[in-house]
């Protein structure tokens, strides 16, 4: 699996996940209101997204802070972004290389912090750490 395809992954998993939680509530409510409608502690919340690394893939979404509306947003700009490094990673000084080595490691070197959140994901690969 290459990066590329790795983030796209990630990126269809969330975009999945943020469309999921705007069915299931899409209004946004106060913190202190989920706390109460779910009869937990804002500690408890805390402790659960920290154990799973990912707290938007569910509705602890408004707790943490993170709209489903930003997470559709940072997916598409995230998108843009994979697909302009992808389009312009084989030139270097204004030159096309023709050298896909070259385009490889242009475009790790420019999207490899993206991953970096999703480090926890079974199919992460340390390699492309920054």
């Amino acid at each position: 699996m290459t990066l590329t395809e790795f983030l796209t992954a990630r990126l269809n998993e969330d975009e999945a996940a943020a469309r999921e939680t705007l069915t299931k509530r899409p209004d946004p409510v106060s913190r202190a209101e989920f706390l109460a409608e779910h009869e937990i502690s804002d500690a408890e919340v805390v402790r659960r997204a920290a154990a799973r690394r990912i707290a938007f893939h569910d509705t602890n979404t408004w707790l943490v802070g993170v709209s489903p509306h930003r997470i559709l947003a940072e997916v598409e700009a995230k998108r843009q972004l994979i697909n302009r490094v992808e389009q312009h990673a084989e030139f270097v000084d204004g030159v096309r290389e023709t050298d896909s080595l070259r385009h490889d490691r242009v475009a790790l070197h420019l999207l490899a912090p993206l991953a970096l959140p999703y480090a926890g994901h079974p199919d992460y690969d340390e390699a492309w750490r920054p």
